[in-house]
Order: C-alpha cells, then sequence, then structure tokens
C-alpha cells in the first residue's frame, strides 16, 4: 500500500513571496502562512513554509503580499534543526499542490439574472 500525506491550511501570507528559477528554468515560489489555531486566551500562531513549482506558483505571485487570505493543500515534511545557539527548532514545510485566495476580495460572485426564473414541483426531473 503506497503511503500519502496531505495537508490542508487556510490562513494568511507571512511576509512577501519570492519567486526565483531553478537552473532548468523551472519556476519556485516560497512564501510563508500563519495559521491561527486555538480559542480566546489559547490562541496559537503556527508558520508553515511554503513552496510551489512550475506555472501554477508563477501566475499567482503578481497576486499575493503579506496579509493575504489564502487556502492551500500539499503534501507537508517535518524539519527538525538546532541554531548555531543550540535551540532545537521544528519547521513544518509544504509542498503545495493546490492553492485558493480565501479573502473578500477574491470569492467568486454569483452570476445575477434580469429574468425572474419559477420554480414548480413539475420542473423537477425526478
Amino acid at each position: 500500500m503506497p503511503n500519502f500525506a496531505n495537508i490542508v491550511l487556510t490562513g494568511h501570507i507571512g511576509k512577501d513571496p519570492e519567486l526565483n528559477y531553478l537552473p532548468d528554468g523551472t519556476p519556485v515560489l516560497r512564501f510563508t502562512l500563519a495559521v491561527n489555531t486555538g480559542l480566546k486566551d489559547r490562541k496559537v500562531c503556527s508558520w508553515y513554509r511554503c513552496v510551489m513549482f512550475g506555472k501554477q506558483g508563477e501566475s499567482i505571485s503578481q497576486y499575493l503580499a503579506k496579509g493575504k487570505a489564502v487556502t492551500i493543500s500539499g503534501e507537508p515534511a517535518i524539519n527538525n534543526f538546532t541554531s548555531d545557539k543550540g535551540i532545537k527548532y521544528t519547521n513544518i514545510d509544504v509542498r503545495v499542490d493546490r492553492f485558493s485566495f480565501a479573502g473578500d476580495n477574491h470569492e467568486a460572485k454569483p452570476e445575477t439574472s434580469n429574468e425572474a426564473t419559477a420554480s414548480t414541483d413539475d420542473s423537477i426531473p425526478f
């Protein structure tokens, strides 16, 4: 049986994303995501380092900025390391596969029609 890990997060971009390119020309977009969890005085902010490869990251990079609300999903990876001062850290990195804007500015708005549409039970095919 294959192994599979996926994480879905909604939060705010921590700082302006960085778009770079690999030697072969592949776009790489990196950003941090702040996600608040908990209630009242027990709220905790967790930070995730996110990376997107390819055209999707390149195309959305121009619309991302610090503070924008987004939803991502992707494969998580936990990285442990010790700083030069001996402090142990754990980072959660996410290789983003899916991305969407979560704020009001980018939500799809339903189309409205000028014609009134009447619905009756006879119009339901089942």
